[in-house]
């Protein structure tokens, strides 16, 4: 009697997963034509306020280390630098947030 309930449960779940997925993807899309359609206006926007977004970067790392107790630093340390360079890299070179 229990098993087909524990069975419903995991499908139900598998396509709550594969629906997230999905979602998610199609959010990476959505994105991703956004970046393209801006393109010159971002590569402006990172050249002109590359400092002031480092800040935010640092200050947004600040503020997670915080709330975890600084559990977490090294990684956190190195998300803040991968988000930097990736941002810092939508106009082709590793030259504007330090």
């Amino acid at each position: 009697m229990g098993g087909g309930t524990a069975t419903s449960a995991a499908t139900s779940d598998d396509r709550k997963g594969v629906c997230l997925m999905g979602m998610f993807d199609n959010m990476a899309d959505k994105v991703s034509d956004l970046v393209e359609q801006n393109q010159d206006k971002i590569h402006e926007v990172v050249n002109d306020h590359g400092d002031t977004i480092g800040d935010g970067i640092d200050r947004a790392g600040d503020f997670v280390d915080d709330k975890t107790g600084g559990r977490f630093s090294d990684h956190i340390g190195t998300g803040e630098q991968h988000v930097k360079d990736a941002i810092d890299g939508l106009d082709g070179q590793n030259d504007d947030i330090p």
